[in-house]
């Protein structure tokens, strides 16, 4: 996770022990602030983690993402483009503040398609943070 002060000098999201998304074990903001997208095979399963608050409720979004990310006071910075579709999936955490999924990669998904993933995670009534973005890219 890089420093807190990564977040005000490139608009990155950094994750928290509040909502971090880690995909394929990774939670290391593939695909924004200089590090390449995570590669991805075609027709392969792609595991999906989010970790925060024991019980949280939430949202895993995905969708084309965005490199300077959109400040959502106080929730933090989003990197979904708020402007073209976005698919959704609620989630609640564990007891022991996590959840998981695992999905296939559709085997007729060209060669360098990308997509960015991000969560949110709900700590009370009016109150959420949105996790690290992660972008992958699928390969052969």
């Amino acid at each position: 996770t890089p420093p807190a002060e990564l977040a005000t000098v490139t608009n990155l999201q950094p994750g928290d022990c509040d909502s971090t998304l880690r995909v394929n074990q990774r939670a290391d903001h593939a695909g924004f602030a200089g590090t390449p997208a995570a590669p991805i095979g075609v027709g392969l399963r792609l595991e999906i983690a989010v970790s925060g608050p024991d019980h949280a409720p939430g949202i895993l979004a995905f969708g084309v993402g965005i490199q300077q990310g959109l400040l959502l006071a106080p929730f933090g910075w989003m990197h979904l483009d708020p402007w073209l579709p976005v698919s959704t999936q609620f989630m609640r955490l564990t007891a022991h503040g996590e959840y998981a999924t695992s999905v296939t990669v559709p085997p007729l998904l060209p060669p360098g398609t990308t997509l960015t993933m991000q969560a949110a995670t709900l700590l009370g009534p009016g109150q959420g943070i949105l996790s690290n973005p992660h972008k992958v890219i699928t390969a052969l």
